[in-house]
């Protein structure tokens, strides 16, 4: 009779071993059947305890609340002492224990020191138990059990990290890897980690990136993540694995394969987090792959544009490898992104110019009209954070300080407007660094032989406090009306009765034109310049004798322009180079 009671069992536990909790049928649930189950618990037969876990769980799933209430009547504690009962009672009680952890009431409650034996009782079971459901569950409680310090750093006191590895290496449970690779992100995330991973022997980054492909979303999402991580840590020994399993080239692929769009965001981390370590930096710019990835961001969507721009921009930084980079035309690539209408990507795509134009080569395949031309437009934009345009302007700068071609180019694409303009607008809207940059290169094109730009910068000096006393030392007077008879040009003629008729304000400049007979040198000019000539005779002569003119004059603005103290020097000298310029052109044509 006794066997056949154990052969009962036996059954019993084999049929219960098997079966689906979906199963089982529904039926209503009363408090006292829920309370009396909970009190069976206790009961040191197997049999009793195994029919009201099955019970207790059936009624667990149907919803929240339920656990709740569980949780309320000491469900807890009495599942982890039904740890050392047979192999169904303790799948049970763990797939229950796994349910009521998702309630904050339970964590709470486990993060207690009293419960520590418990925790690390369960980290043992995942590690060393032979049943795979027991490992599941184990490792599903622990996930969420980690997102507490003191559980995590409890769990980093035992060998964790190689049983977790271990598993994700060589299990064929499906659930199994997905709950384990779920703990190590969450371990990962915990703030001991960063301490604790360097010393951990024999981690092997490769058996993570064997799941980037897994077929199932879930795994080949979660390693995404984990390497994500591992790479924003930049540990040096980590690194160099990734860069021996080529990580970032493995990057590359996932983002031009369009049947993997849902992971190119974090592909795009990953990079830009490798880019951030010496050991991972640049090792992969000359693979196929990237010289591919070169090529699709020429027509690839504006949604990546940000996140490539700083991949190119971060490279244009580094001094080793820019012939490597001129070689590879790379340069070619980061003009395409200015065709983007994001400020950001402008911003960074003026400094990977900058960065770039630094090498020699580089530099005069970047300098051409169309590129200038690009840059200045930028000028135009409105933008919160750089309201001034500061950065595209230094990249400009930039250009005109290393090759005075630039000069000539940005005239040819009338750049002079926006630049007198920033000059015009002063300290008020950029910087005292870019406001002397702008000096700077007003300065150049007066000292350069493009008069017709001179003069128009002149216009805009005429309100400078300094500019009459440098004017009139040097004779700038009768410079002009020197050249005026000389001129032949329309639009520098044009510019220099601009110019003249804009210091008809200043009483001491007015008399030093007259006395240098400029109405005379007006009567006296050619019949082909006679009739515009004639037109300006009278508005400047009605203009001496203090009558109002009609006739408005671009350029030039109501108010003095104010300047800092320590930029009146760097104004100074370009007035001086201004009048020595024309001074020179007319010395020239003499």
């Amino acid at each position: 009779m006794a066997k056949s009671k154990s052969s009962d069992k036996k059954s019993k536990a084999t049929k219960l071993d098997t079966k689906k909790a979906d199963d089982i049928k529904e039926k209503s649930y009363i408090t006292k059947q829920v309370d009396t189950s909970i009190a069976i618990l206790d009961s040191p037969e197997n049999d009793v305890v195994l029919e009201s876990l099955l019970f207790l769980s059936k009624y667990a799933d149907i919803q929240l609340n339920n656990l709740n209430y569980l949780q309320q009547h000491g469900m807890m504690v009495k599942l982890l002492n039904l740890f050392n009962r047979n192999i169904c009672i303790l799948r049970l009680s763990l797939r229950l224990l796994s349910s009521l952890v998702l309630l904050e009431d339970v964590l709470f409650e486990l993060d207690q020191d009293v419960y520590n034996d418990k925790i690390i009782e369960i980290a043992d079971m995942y590690i060393s138990h032979s049943d795979s459901y027991v490992r599941e569950f184990c490792v599903s409680i622990l996930a969420k059990l980690a997102a507490s310090c003191r559980v995590t750093s409890l769990i980093f006191k035992i060998d964790l990290f190689n049983p977790i590895l271990l598993t994700a290496k060589t299990t064929t449970n499906l659930s199994l890897l997905e709950s384990t690779l779920e703990l190590l992100y969450v371990l990962l995330n915990a703030p001991a980690a960063l301490s604790t991973l360097p010393d951990i022997q024999n981690f092997d980054v490769s058996v993570i990136m064997m799941h980037l492909d897994n077929p199932n979303g879930k795994v080949s999402r979660l390693a995404f993540e984990i390497i994500r991580k591992l790479t924003y840590y930049g540990l040096e020994v980590f690194q160099k694995m990734f860069k021996e399993n080529k990580l970032v080239e493995k990057m590359f692929e996932v983002i031009l394969n369009p049947e993997k769009i849902e992971f190119h965001q974090s592909a795009l981390a990953i990079i830009k987090n490798c880019m951030n370590c010496v050991e991972t930096e640049s090792y992969f710019i000359e693979s196929l792959v990237f010289l591919e990835f070169c090529q699709w961001v020429k027509t690839c969507d504006q949604d990546y544009l940000m996140p490539c721009i700083d991949i190119f921009e971060k490279l244009s930084k580094i001094p080793s490898i820019k012939q490597t980079l001129f070689d590879l035309s790379i340069e070619d690539s980061i003009l395409y992104f200015l065709r983007s209408t994001d400020n950001k990507v402008l911003n960074k795509t003026c400094e990977a110019i900058s960065n770039m134009s630094t090498h020699k080569y580089c530099y005069e395949r970047l300098l051409n009209p169309t590129v200038l031309r690009e840059l200045t437009q930028i000028l135009y934009r409105e933008d919160e954070e750089d309201p001034g345009n500061e950065v595209a302007l230094k990249t400009i700068f930039d250009f005109s300080r290393r090759n005075v071609k630039t000069l000539d180019l940005l005239v040819h694409i009338e750049a002079q407007n926006i630049l007198l303009e920033y000059f015009t607008n002063g300290t008020a809207v950029v910087s005292e660094e870019s406001f002397l940059r702008v000096l700077e290169i007003l300065y150049k094109w007066l000292i350069h032989p493009v008069s017709t730009v001179a003069c128009e910068i002149l216009t805009n000096f005429v309100h400078c406090k300094e500019f009459k006393q440098v004017f009139l030392s040097k004779n700038g007077p009768q410079i002009f009306v020197s050249a005026l008879s000389t001129t032949h040009g329309p639009k520098k003629f044009k510019n220099m009765l601009l110019f003249i008729l804009a210091n008809l304000i200043n009483t001491d400049i007015v008399m030093a034109f007259l006395k240098s007979n400029l109405v005379t040198t007006l009567k006296q000019l050619p019949q082909t310049t006679k009739y515009e000539s004639s037109h300006w005779e009278l508005n400047i002569w009605l203009d001496c004798h203090g009558i109002t003119m009609s006739t408005k004059v671009h350029s030039v603005n109501d108010g003095p322009i104010l300047f800092p103290l320590e930029l009146e020097s760097s104004v100074a000298r370009i007035a001086r180079a201004s009048v020595c310029g024309w001074e020179r052109d007319r010395n020239r044509k003499q």
